[in-house]
């Protein structure tokens, strides 16, 4: 049995295809604060940070983990987790939870742009996350994208009233 986790395609998927696709593990690794996160997204040369994701980043006194972790990841469609025709966050994140699937720290965003790169073609992926208030106080998710060869680290909308269609993808952990 193959230990991955992390399976990122794009498009609807059909009644006999798994709803709940194995991908691959990744690893967190280890930085002391955010600036050093940051440091490192910044000096990657081939990731493009958006100035809403900047200053999530930058304003906010984000816990960080402080050692190498392995975090299970799982991209679901909206329509995989159950609606057919969308969702709100909220109960995108409802329904999830009862499913047995995580929020993922704010982490796994950066770490997919810096490792990862290679996972994120077909769209813009949002990571299931506890939502950041920004600096006016909005509710906000981290999104990644690979476009011409290039990670973008975004953010998006994380109110529990935001309505995502169907073919959204969404990053969960599990164990």
């Amino acid at each position: 049995m193959e230990n991955n986790c992390l399976t990122l395609k794009q498009g609807i998927r059909t009644k006999e295809e798994n709803l709940l696709k194995i991908g691959e593990t990744i690893k967190i690794d280890k930085f002391k604060n955010i600036g050093e996160l940051y440091t490192a997204l910044k000096g990657k040369g081939d990731i493009i940070i958006s100035c809403p994701a900047k200053k999530l980043l930058g304003d906010h006194p984000l816990a960080i983990t402080s050692q190498f972790t392995e975090i299970n990841l799982i991209d679901l469609l909206v329509i995989d987790i159950g609606f057919k025709s969308g969702a709100t966050y909220g109960e995108i994140i409802s329904k999830a939870t009862r499913l047995g699937l995580d929020l993922c720290s704010f982490e796994v965003a950066p770490q997919l742009c810096l490792n990862y790169s290679s996972y994120l073609k077909g769209g813009w992926l949002c990571i299931a996350m506890e939502p950041i208030k920004d600096s006016i106080e909005r509710p906000t998710i981290f999104k990644v994208e690979l476009d011409f060869d290039k990670s973008h680290l975004d953010v998006a909308c994380g109110s529990p009233y935001y309505y995502w269609d169907a073919d959204q993808h969404f990053i969960f952990c599990y164990k």
